[in-house]
């Protein structure tokens, strides 16, 4: 069996973001395994953009609402309100901001 060494690199630099050192330092066994994800999380992608093409341009209206409700309901809900939302001006607001990107710096 030969290896492609330099492909495997340049697809898991590409896939996931990585710098070609940061692909040449990971230990062998976590390369594969990423390696081995790239087709199954693709396929997905591939499968998510099919659902959609075919959704806006399915001539039922109520089709494509259905699809539209569905991906809103997958993604769900990422911030959740406890109880009633302060919507004073908060004159501080921009001195607690540069406050708290001096932190971060």
């Amino acid at each position: 069996m030969q290896i492609d060494a330099p492909y495997i690199v340049a697809r898991l630099m590409r896939f996931y973001g990585m710098s070609w050192a940061d692909a040449l330092r990971m230990p062998a066994t976590r390369a594969w395994t990423l390696y081995r994800q790239i087709d199954r999380l693709e396929a997905e992608e591939d499968l998510r953009q099919t659902s959609n093409i075919r959704a806006a341009n399915s001539p039922d209206a109520g089709a494509f609402r259905e699809h539209m409700e569905s991906l809103a309901k997958r993604i769900g809900d990422p911030v959740k309100s406890v109880g009633p939302l302060n919507t004073e001006r908060d004159p501080d607001a921009g001195a607690k901001l540069k406050k708290l990107a001096a932190l971060r710096g």
